[in-house]
């Protein structure tokens, strides 16, 4: 199987899963938006927010991290 094969059925299989269920947890693969925002909740456990910080958030779904941020009690500087 040849690397292109592989990012084309990697490409269809997200892209069906976007198509059936739209921008939200199910559409990029996650059982729930409770077990995305777990995620959120343990990968933001290695960040120092009391210090300036970047977070790239780059092709990992819709952005439904800049959401959970805005919406949670993180305070930005």
């Amino acid at each position: 199987m040849s690397y292109r094969h592989i990012l084309d059925d990697v490409a269809h299989y997200y892209g069906t899963r976007l198509r059936d269920h739209g921008p939200n947890p199910q559409g990029v693969d996650w059982n729930s938006a409770e077990s995305q925002i777990l995620r959120f909740e343990q990968i933001l456990k290695v960040c120092d927010f009391s210090t300036a910080l970047s977070i790239n958030d780059y092709g990992c779904g819709y952005g439904a991290l800049v959401d959970y941020l805005t919406s949670s009690r993180v305070v930005f500087r």
